[in-house]
């Protein structure tokens, strides 16, 4: 009977201090659901800042390697008045690149085939 006692009083004593001090509780609850969200939002926009630097880099990367040519990205309002534009947004120098990194290693392996 005296455990059932202690646990009434402890959940009376709770009450009191929470109609006592309600408004400073209320404030205090949503202090730390705000700084929760703030932390949150923190670690997410770290990550997206890191993503788009990385991507801003990879893209300089290509946009030099092409530009020696003439690759260019053409605004919306110059593909709409002329649509051959878009032949210049093609990166012709990747693309071959590409197919031929791609096709090599086939030719290579091919022809070893053949030779045994």
């Amino acid at each position: 009977m005296d455990k059932f006692a202690a646990r009434w009083w402890r959940l009376l004593a709770i009450i009191i201090i929470v109609v006592v001090a309600g408004p400073e509780v209320y404030l205090f609850t949503e202090g730390i659901v705000i700084l929760e969200i703030i932390g949150a939002a923190t670690f997410v926009f770290m990550y997206v800042v890191g993503a788009k630097l990385y991507c801003y880099n990879a893209w300089n990367l290509f946009y030099t390697f092409e530009n020696r040519y003439h690759f260019f990205m053409p605004s919306a309002a110059l593909i709409r008045t002329k649509l051959g534009f878009l032949y210049f947004a093609i990166p012709t120098r990747s693309i071959t690149y590409g197919l031929f990194l791609f096709l090599m290693p086939m030719f290579l392996f091919r022809f070893y085939s053949i030779l045994l």
